[in-house]
């Protein structure tokens, strides 16, 4: 079983610096998410999620975790369809490098605001 407060242990990533500086920070905050939610002690950047174990309810918690970590607005499919650790990450930078938009808010009624 995955620990919940393990998960939210992870620090935010620091939207203020420049993602092209940030680039250590992105990829030990995408590795951390994947080793807390896989349970693996190491990743590498060669690593598959697939190989690692990972399935669909893996990939709702990274990407859950990933968005409220970076207020991004991400896709589950760009981790579904991305061929490793490192591919992944690359396209979370470069949404970070062209502006992607941030998370909508949610209302309590559920719905964007």
């Amino acid at each position: 079983m995955i620990d919940a407060q393990k998960a939210e242990a992870v620090p935010a990533f620091d939207l203020a610096a420049d993602p092209m500086t940030a680039t250590p920070e992105l990829d030990e905050l995408v590795a951390e998410a994947w080793r807390t939610v896989l349970g693996l002690e190491t990743v590498e950047p060669f690593y598959d999620f697939y190989g690692c174990g990972g399935h669909s309810l893996h990939a709702l918690r990274i990407v859950h975790t990933l968005r409220r970590q970076l207020d991004l607005d991400i896709d589950l499919v760009l981790l579904l369809n991305s061929n490793n650790l490192a591919d992944f990450t690359e396209t979370l930078r470069e949404k970070l490098r062209t502006g992607a938009p941030r998370r909508a808010p949610i209302s309590r009624a559920g719905g964007p605001r």
